[in-house]
């Protein structure tokens, strides 16, 4: 199963739990459970047509492009969140051949540009999102500091990262 569609329900089975409790104080075990499922299921398919469109969106893609050097390219880039001052900012982020850069969009309070050149990445690291969600991606830099971010394919942003790192 792709990693979106396991994040989706797992958002999804946390929903329908905390539903699950609501309902079932409210207006009985049957009805509640009942009603929690069916409340489960609308978040997911409503999550997963919000996300359909917003990540289609004209307007996104135009907030968050970046301008590219000639003679650098692109290797690895996606939707993800930085978390910058408690906020998960949303916006790009992108592996360049020299630097890990991110872009938010401004539907945002906090928008900001941030880039790290990659010979100043120390570690990357994989964190689950509440313990659960498989998305959390820190970068800990030379200077010790930690960037941290919510991504899909975690996995292969990592790889990606290293592997451009050593090259």
């Amino acid at each position: 199963m792709r990693s979106s569609n396991k994040n989706f329900l797992l958002g999804s089975a946390f929903y329908t739990l905390i539903m699950a409790a609501y309902f079932m104080w409210t207006r009985g075990p049957l009805t509640g459970a009942i009603t929690a499922l069916l409340s489960g299921a609308l978040f997911f398919v409503f999550m997963r047509i919000f996300v359909y469109f917003f990540t289609r969106s004209k307007r996104v893609n135009e907030q968050t492009g970046i301008d590219i050097p000639f003679n650098e390219g692109v290797i690895f880039s996606g939707l993800a969140n930085h978390f910058r001052n408690g906020e998960a900012v949303g916006g790009k982020l992108y592996l360049l051949t020299d630097e890990l850069r991110f872009k938010s969009h401004r539907f945002n309070i906090q928008n900001h540009e941030w880039h790290l050149p990659l010979g100043k990445i120390n570690e990357v690291n994989l964190n689950n999102l509440l313990g659960v969600v498989q998305t959390g991606m820190n970068i800990i830099t030379t200077d010790g500091v930690t960037e941290k971010f919510i991504v899909n394919s975690r996995d292969e942003w990592q790889s990606a990262i290293l592997a451009a790192k050593s090259a």
